[in-house]
């Protein structure tokens, strides 16, 4: 196996545990991306529209453009009725927040008990490394970063993602349940 190590600079991760310290780093953000799982966006949307309040106050109209980097399909339409729930009926929300969905391939795989042991932090992936982005979704100009391909059409690549990867992936697991009942992996 071959271990590529990466220094990542000028990135800031804030836990959502510290509701306020989010809003706070949301609300200054020229760019933000949210991978909280569909189970986590429920706890994760009320900070989002409280970060997007105080943005208002402190910047204007000033837009944020929001990377959903969550695996399912219409997440901006879904995103865009959820901060509904939560802002003044009159927030500009189409005006000012960019909801840009994705399409994410990268697979990150079950790792071994003596690979988390040897460095909790690190994270193994296959070397695919295309973000598929909605070029639609932006409100602020595009920018450029590596790897990040806008895309006009994203339901498309979305569907196309879906049907593909994990079509692929669910007809695997079916045929070898059918085969083999008491594996639990796939190697």
């Amino acid at each position: 196996m071959v271990r590529i190590f990466l220094i990542i600079k000028n990135v800031r991760g804030v836990c959502l545990y510290d509701s306020e310290q989010v809003v706070r780093e949301l609300a200054e953000a020229n760019i933000a991306a949210l991978s909280v799982g569909q189970q986590g966006l429920p706890y994760t949307i009320p900070v989002i529209a409280r970060a997007l309040s105080l943005r208002r106050e402190q910047f204007g109209d000033e837009p944020l453009d929001f990377i959903i980097a969550e695996n399912m399909r219409n997440s901006d339409q879904y995103l865009e009725a959820e901060l509904g729930r939560y802002l003044p009926m009159d927030f500009p929300l189409n005006k000012i927040v960019g909801l840009v969905e994705t399409s994410i391939g990268k697979m990150v795989p079950i790792m071994s008990q003596n690979d988390q042991e040897e460095d909790p932090l690190q994270v193994f992936a296959e070397p695919y490394n295309t973000l598929i982005v909605s070029k639609m979704g932006f409100k602020n100009p595009i920018p450029e970063i590596q790897n990040m391909e806008p895309k006009e059409n994203i339901k498309a690549w979305v569907d196309r993602k879906l049907f593909i990867h994990n079509l692929g992936h669910a007809t695997a697991a079916y045929l070898g349940f059918n085969k083999h009942p008491q594996a639990t992996y796939i190697l």
